[in-house]
């Protein structure tokens, strides 16, 4: 009864126009998994990031609230200038560290892969907050449980992205992880992200 209910609150939001976010939200808090009634909301033109934000909060582990976020920055890509994109590359920073930081999501796949894709959009990551990523956040997270394999894995992901950008120098033989490794963190993911960097910064060295 709910999805035709669902269906049906779609239909009606269509025929009456773009203006029907309500309606469309409300089908959306219902089923988060709704992939039409995000297809539809995303073409009303209005960008809710407070709405993107409960989504996710709400619903971590929905791929359509994520696809959501990624849907807004691709469009704000296109049209938005440099001082725009700025400021909403801040924001989307600063929601993923509150997201990443709470105890509950810390190693949430659907967020981590977000932030992956975030720091390969140059017009969103320069290289300054590129490196931030590697000195503070994932250091912080690593440091705060080395068991936690979503943050080395984004660790690699940005020595990755730092090669691709021409980037990668000795100084990111990464000494945290080595430290790490000496001080008693001898399992995975730890010895095998060491692996990888050392065959990484090979042909640096």
């Amino acid at each position: 009864m709910l999805r035709m209910e669902g269906a049906e609150a779609l239909r009606k939001a269509r025929r009456e126009g773009r203006g029907h976010v309500d309606r469309l939200r409300a089908v959306i808090a219902a089923n988060p998994a709704d992939y039409t009634a995000w297809e539809w909301l995303r073409e009303c033109d209005v960008v809710d990031w407070e709405f993107a934000d409960t989504a996710c909060w709400e619903n971590p582990k929905n791929y359509q609230t994520w696809q959501h976020r990624r849907c807004l920055l691709m469009k704000l890509l296109v049209g938005a200038d440099a001082d725009a994109l700025q400021a909403v590359a801040e924001r989307e920073y600063g929601f993923l560290d509150a997201f990443l930081d709470d105890v509950d999501n810390a190693k949430n796949y659907h967020a981590y892969s977000h932030r992956q894709w975030l720091i390969q959009q140059r017009r969103l990551t320069g290289d300054a907050r590129l490196i931030r990523e590697l000195d503070d956040f994932t250091a912080r997270h690593v440091e705060r449980d080395p068991l936690n394999n979503s943050a080395w894995q984004h660790r690699w992901a940005v020595h990755q992205e730092l090669q691709r950008r021409g980037r990668l120098h000795e100084h990111y033989r990464d000494a945290l992880a080595q430290r790490l490794h000496d001080d008693g963190a001898t399992f995975e993911p730890v010895t095998t992200y060491l692996h990888s960097i050392r065959r990484l910064l090979q042909p640096n060295t």
